[in-house]
């Protein structure tokens, strides 16, 4: 059962509504609804990362199940099932991912081994897209492409972003900032 302190066993889409005073304001709608969680026979395990596609196809990295699930549109917890999972030994701690909506390919930040994933279209075996082990080899942690295909990543350990095709630091890099 989820609990309400941002739990790391469910995935939580929550509804942001406005008020209409003359200054709008944000705030959570409490009725939000689980649409993936843990139990069942694809149970969604320390979800980090999400990304929803054109499809509305929810995409979820499990960094401490080492994979990566996909579910479809408007899922209801438990009782939906993932209809596609990564193979075993694929990934280690996966903590966020990117789906090209027009290829249906999936990019994975596979942290722990110091590399992106490629995953094409329905394929549960993945490649390596880019990776090293050498100098200050980046942390892979976040994952964007921009439309041109050019990985971007975020690079914790050592403070910056990385433009992985370039490979160039592209922010930051410098040592922790002062803000």
């Amino acid at each position: 059962m989820c609990s309400s302190l941002c739990p790391l066993d469910c995935l939580w889409i929550v509804l942001v509504t406005t008020t209409t005073a003359t200054t709008p304001s944000l705030q959570w709608n409490s009725t939000g609804v689980t649409v993936a969680t843990a139990g069942g026979n694809s149970s969604v395990l320390s979800p980090y990362g999400v990304f929803v596609d054109d499809q509305y196809n929810i995409y979820i990295a499990e960094k401490n199940t080492n994979r990566v699930s996909k579910w479809p549109p408007n899922p209801t917890g438990a009782s939906s099932s993932a209809i596609f999972q990564t193979a075993g030994s694929q990934l280690n701690q996966p903590p966020s991912l990117y789906v090209d909506s027009r290829t249906g390919t999936i990019y994975v930040a596979d942290e722990s081994n110091r590399r992106v994933r490629l995953f094409l279209n329905g394929s549960t075996t993945g490649s390596n897209v880019a990776s090293t082990t050498v100098g200050s080899a980046p942390n892979v942690n976040g994952i964007f492409l921009d439309p041109n295909g050019t990985i971007f990543v975020t690079d914790t350990s050592n403070n910056r972003i990385y433009n992985w095709l370039t490979n160039a630091t592209v922010a930051g890099g410098n040592g922790v900032g002062a803000n």
